[in-house]
C-alpha cells in the first residue's frame, strides 16, 4: 500500500494531522506476517515526525510474539528508537539531536498479545 497525503481533521480543534508519503509492505508466511512501513506524520502546531522499520516487524499468527524496530525522527535530528524483541519492549532516544542517547527505558510485555490491544 502507497498513500501520497491523507488529511485527518478535527474540526472542533482545528487539528490536522496529515499522514504523507506512507508505504505498508505485509507479508503473510505460514506461522508469521511481517510488515514493513515508513511515512511521514505531521500534527497541526505541534510540527511532524518521520517512521521508519528497521527490518520487518514480525508478528505471530497466534498472536503472541512481536519482533522488531521503528526508527522514529522528529526535529532538529531528533530520534526514538523502539525495538519489541522475545516479550520486551526497549525505548531509546537522543532527545537532543547530538547523537548520543539520554533516554533508555525497558519494559517487560511478556504476556500481552497483540490481540488483546484495544484503541
Amino acid at each position: 500500500i502507497t498513500v501520497k497525503q491523507f488529511t485527518f481533521a478535527d474540526n472542533t480543534e482545528g487539528t490536522e494531522i496529515k499522514l504523507t508519503d506512507f508505504t505498508l509492505t505485509v507479508n503473510e508466511g505460514v506461522t508469521s506476517t511481517s510488515v514493513n512501513m515508513s511515512g511521514t506524520i505531521d500534527v497541526t502546531d505541534e510540527g511532524s515526525v518521520q517512521f521508519q522499520t528497521v527490518g520487518p516487524l514480525t508478528v505471530s499468527d497466534d498472536g503472541e510474539t512481536v519482533a522488531g524496530t521503528i526508527v522514529i525522527t522528529g526535529s532538529e535530528n531528533t530520534t526514538m528508537q523502539v525495538t519489541i524483541d522475545d516479550g520486551m519492549l526497549n525505548v531509546v532516544a537522543d532527545t537532543d539531536g547530538d547523537g548520543v542517547l539520554e533516554y533508555e527505558q525497558c519494559l517487560d510485555c511478556t504476556g500481552v498479545a497483540v490481540d488483546d490491544i484495544t484503541f
